[in-house]
């Protein structure tokens, strides 16, 4: 069976495209294309197959077990189908990760290395979004003020961090391609995505006719604004984690979006102008890595 699997990255919109897919089921359907609704998929599989450093070698061979056959089941059912969309950020990593370590997916090989085999013998095609350096930072720690890290890690911690680990997507790109080296590898900008989100929906739908998704309800998923991401540093650098949380929606009705007080401010501009440089350094050389990658612009 031909996959169309979609990999992410975090915060490039895939919470959006999962929505549309999810709301386009029957439209998908009378063309032959299925969909596992993300929520479904990631309780079954993708929590299931990923790496879970706390649990014993028997509970995580357990639990491959579960989500292998929870993956075969789904493909399975889709038999009839011409293609199935699966798609799940968290099948590469997740921000708090990426936040405590201040590296860009630092688990997407062992990840990918154990997803990879579940799918032997079906047809997988791989889409990938990726964007600026330094705004996926910001989004991504944005992401972690809303959940339990280990410590508190400050602004100064992450971004000093974050540029000394030199992020690429190139090594991503590459984990992707060891990992399913018959496959073809689809990339985008998120700028391009923000542009016309239909016409990334329907390169996972792989039509010849293209659909019009109605993305009415589609979530967007606004990053929190500058001033509420100040309010709720001062408060989880002062009292900790679990006051930080706790004051987190309450901070966001103070602080919203508006005139004057957007996005959190985490890089001078000298940093953006780098980050925009080394994304077009990373774009250049994922265009020219082989003839199994297309880079669509």
């Amino acid at each position: 069976m031909k996959i169309a699997l979609h990999v992410g990255a975090h915060k490039t919109g895939s919470t959006f495209i999962q929505d549309a897919l999810d709301a386009a089921r029957p439209m998908l359907e009378n063309r032959g294309v299925a969909y596992v609704p993300r929520a479904e998929f990631r309780s079954e599989v993708t929590r299931k197959v990923g790496p879970h450093q706390k649990r014993t070698p028997e509970q995580r061979a357990a639990k491959h077990a579960e989500g292998a056959a929870a993956l075969a089941a789904m493909i399975d059912a889709a038999s009839g189908a011409d293609r199935l969309i699966l798609s799940d950020e968290n099948l590469i990593g997740n921000p708090n990760e990426m936040v405590r370590t201040r590296k860009l997916y630092p688990s997407a090989e062992r990840r990918l290395a154990v997803l990879a085999p579940l799918l032997t013998g079906h047809e997988p095609e791989i889409f990938l979004a990726i964007r600026h350096h330094g705004q996926f930072a910001r989004s991504l720690y944005g992401e972690a003020l809303n959940v339990r890290l280990p410590r508190f890690i400050g602004p100064d911690e992450f971004r000093n961090g974050w540029e000394a680990g030199h992020p690429s997507w190139v090594p991503l790109v590459m984990s992707v391609l060891k990992n399913f080296p018959k496959a073809r590898l689809t990339v985008w900008n998120f700028l391009d995505f923000k542009n016309d989100p239909t016409r990334f929906l329907n390169l996972l739908a792989g039509l010849e006719r293209p659909l019009e998704f109605d993305t009415t309800d589609a979530s967007r998923r606004p990053s929190l604004s500058h001033d509420a991401t100040e309010a709720l540093l001062e408060i989880g650098a002062r009292d900790g984690i679990e006051a930080m949380l706790a004051a987190r929606r309450s901070i966001v009705r103070k602080f919203p979006k508006g005139q004057g007080n957007w996005a959190y401010r985490m890089w001078s501009d000298a940093q953006e102008k780098a980050f925009q440089q080394l994304l077009r350094k990373d774009l250049k050389q994922i265009s020219s890595i082989d003839d199994r990658v297309t880079l669509v612009s």
